[in-house]
């Protein structure tokens, strides 16, 4: 996705953004630099605050609890890492689907903003070359 979004800030930025039509170039520009930001915030990594592996066996290992006991707070701990990870896996669902439509509106807005300066460019030509009559030489002269 990032990929991608470098690709159409790449095409935006050479081919869209002209003198006449700035403004029209920048929001395309604009869309593909939220869609990056936005999948690096879903890839980002983050810690699931929960005890390490060592510090779960130094629990085991120094305790006089019961079996039952350290059985139960295993549990708890498993539980609740799981419980984290899929929280983190949720958000990072949200980042993605976020990014996914911000990037189609970018590519949606490129096509747009590419088909408006061929009609602005096309326009432009047209209106210098109609109000003029071309001249002939004269005659036999």
């Amino acid at each position: 996705m990032v990929v991608s979004a470098g690709v159409v800030a790449a095409a935006t930025s050479s081919g869209l953004i002209r003198a006449e039509t700035w403004f029209l170039g920048t929001i395309p520009l604009g869309l593909t630099l939220a869609t990056i930001i936005v999948a690096a915030s879903a890839l980002w990594p983050v810690a699931i605050k929960q005890p390490t592996g060592q510090a779960l066996v130094d629990r085991w290992l120094d305790t006089c609890e019961s079996p039952e006991a350290l059985e139960t707070y295993l549990l708890r701990m498993k539980a609740s890492e799981i419980r984290l990870r899929n929280e983190a896996n949720q958000r990072r669902g949200k980042y993605t689907k976020w990014a996914f439509r911000l990037l189609i509106a970018a590519v949606a807005t490129t096509l747009v903003v590419a088909i408006l300066n061929a009609a602005f460019t096309e326009g432009a030509v047209n209106d210098d070359t109609e109000g003029t009559v071309p001249t002939q030489p004269p005659i036999g002269g």
